[in-house]
């Protein structure tokens, strides 16, 4: 048998303190007399024949986490991103495409940063926390809703993307380099294998 690991449970691992600050009430109680049998749980399913894992940093992961030795294969990228000509002339604005969430995307960090400096930031996604950061959100940050129609050109056309999360890979990230558009990313997980001074 072959796993292809895109990444570890994070959230009872890398970012298990994140979510026990940020869940309240009910959640809050299910999480923290949960996670010590999740992560018994998970280190059961380790035996494969072969292992492969979608970057650098999930391969050091498998390794701390399960003791396995994995082949990286990072994941390939749509070809549609890779044909799109490169726009030399990008308009003013930047944008975050993802999951709108506060866990671990930090939808609400972007948001509250672009607030205070009143740059044109373009949302595109969707998540449980949307109505809530549009709210948030002041004249300068528009929502676009999940995969609109001509979300190339808005990508293409920005002067650049932003990415806070620990990515595993980073797909977006990939996406956004194809088509010409420098990444602000987080120094952190697999962001740093795709982001560098070379990078556009």
């Amino acid at each position: 048998t072959t796993l292809y690991l895109h990444s570890p449970m994070q959230y009872i691992r890398s970012h298990r303190e994140e979510y026990i600050k940020k869940l309240t009430g009910r959640k809050w109680w299910i999480f923290r007399t949960t996670i010590s049998r999740l992560q018994k749980r998970d280190l059961q399913y380790t035996k494969y024949n072969k292992i492969y894992t979608n970057s650098k940093y999930t391969k050091t992961l498998a390794k701390e986490i399960y003791n396995v030795e994995s082949e990286v294969k990072y994941p390939k990228i749509n070809q549609k991103y890779i044909n799109e000509k490169i726009e030399i002339n990008p308009q003013e604005y930047i944008v975050y495409v993802g999951r709108i969430v506060k866990f671990v995307k930090e939808a609400d960090l972007i948001i509250k940063a672009f607030n205070h400096i009143n740059y044109p930031l373009i949302i595109i996604g969707s998540g449980p926390d949307e109505q809530e950061l549009r709210k948030l959100a002041k004249k300068n940050i528009k929502f676009t809703g999940r995969n609109p129609p001509n979300m190339i050109e808005i990508i293409k056309n920005a002067k650049g993307a932003i990415n806070l999360t620990k990515e595993s890979f980073g797909i977006g990230t990939a996406e956004c380099l194809c088509l010409g558009v420098p990444v602000l990313g987080y120094n952190q997980g697999a962001t740093p294998e795709l982001v560098d001074q070379k990078s556009w």
